[in-house]
């Protein structure tokens, strides 16, 4: 811990003020993720291994302020045009980034929480919101890992580990934080 004696003089020799660069965040955030339908990679007859993925879930965002409280239920949807394919096959040669990636969403189920989530969303200093929507992202991953099994063939992709290296995009516009 910093004594007040070595920040002052820190910020005397730099010729600044400690609010230039001490941040923080003025609310607390907890996300928790709850089973809305069966997570699962199901299997698209139509073309050898390709898999849909089935990752739509509930989503609680709980903002606490030092007063306030807010509570927002909301759902995770998963772009259902997003195929994965724990094999390569000669469709998707071309583009690797498309087996490994899906785009979510996150859906209100009222205009009014949107609103209010953006509202307090906004609050939050840019650094930190790239840290929240990080935070968000691993533990979607962590949740949907936890509904498949590791594979020790070496010579399929097991959906664990297809899971664990996809890449995943949230694409609303509300947790951009640049």
């Amino acid at each position: 811990m910093l004594q007040l004696n070595t920040i002052n003089k820190i910020c005397k020799f730099l010729n600044i003020t400690p609010c230039d660069f001490f941040e923080y965040i003025p609310v607390d955030i907890e996300l928790t993720f709850l089973e809305d339908e069966k997570i699962e990679l199901v299997e698209i007859y139509s073309k050898e291994y390709l898999l849909q993925p089935k990752f739509n879930c509930d989503l609680l965002i709980d903002i606490k302020e030092r007063e306030n409280s807010y509570s927002f239920d909301t759902q995770i949807k998963i772009d259902t045009s997003n195929v994965l394919s724990n094999f390569p096959t000669p469709d998707f040669m071309e583009d690797d980034y498309q087996e490994k990636h899906i785009d979510i969403q996150i859906v209100f189920y009222s205009v009014e929480d949107k609103e209010n989530f953006v509202e307090q969303f906004n609050k939050i200093p840019k650094q930190f919101k790239k840290m929240i929507y990080n935070d968000l992202i691993d533990q979607y991953r962590k949740f949907l890992l936890s509904y498949f099994k590791p594979n020790d063939n070496p010579f399929i992709i097991s959906n664990h580990q297809l899971v664990k290296d996809m890449h995943i995009n949230l694409i609303n516009d509300e947790f951009k934080f640049f």
